[in-house]
């Protein structure tokens, strides 16, 4: 449907169709982890956007399950922030969906409560639980950086990377959480937060 909406005002023949798939998926990896950044950096700036997120940072203990704990409205932000530029570019439709498993698998991985040790390398090229760990950091220093969802080159080249090998994550969550732990009233969050925080 909205590939179909999209078509007539595509950018034709920007998408190198040409080269081998495995190569092309590669690509879109990479061009959905710019747009993913840049989602996730946005949502930690602007006010309306970060009471949206807010709800994936209220854990106080990272794991598998709390990966994809997000408001229904993130997914709507993603689509309007990450897919439909990416449609746009002329990206087929089928490989986006390789950029969807993709940060589906990379974002269980990287909320993961594990504890082994990963080549130190290995930090510095794919986002890791530590890597991850300190954006989920509860200061507020530490959880404006590391936003990347795949790749960390995205915080290095526009200056919002903090090494974990470097930094010693304190504790998880959000400093003075005003966001009521029960499901209707986190759906509603967004919509009261400035009442919220008054009453806080």
């Amino acid at each position: 449907m909205l590939r179909t909406l999209l078509t007539p005002i595509a950018l034709k023949g920007l998408w190198p169709v040409q080269l081998p798939l495995p190569l092309q998926v590669i690509i879109v990896m990479v061009a959905g982890d710019f747009f993913e950044y840049w989602l996730h950096r946005l949502s930690h700036k602007v006010p309306v956007l970060w009471r949206v997120h807010a709800i994936h940072h209220m854990p106080t203990r990272l794991n598998l399950l709390k990966a994809a704990r997000h408001h229904f409205l993130y997914f709507l932000l993603r689509g309007l922030i990450v897919w439909t530029p990416m449609l746009l570019l002329g990206v087929p439709p089928q490989l986006v969906m390789w950029q969807i498993v993709g940060i589906g698998i990379t974002g269980n991985i990287s909320h993961a409560n594990i504890d082994f040790r990963i080549p130190q390398f290995m930090q510095r090229i794919l986002v890791t639980p530590e890597y991850h760990r300190v954006h989920h950091s509860a200061d507020v220093r530490e959880g404006n950086s590391n936003f990347a969802v795949l790749l960390p080159v995205w915080d290095v080249l526009f200056g919002t990377h903090i090494d974990p090998l470097h930094t010693h994550v304190v504790a998880t969550g959000i400093e003075g959480d005003p966001i009521p732990h029960r499901f209707f009233s986190e759906l509603l969050m967004p919509f009261n937060w400035k009442r919220r925080e008054q009453r806080a």
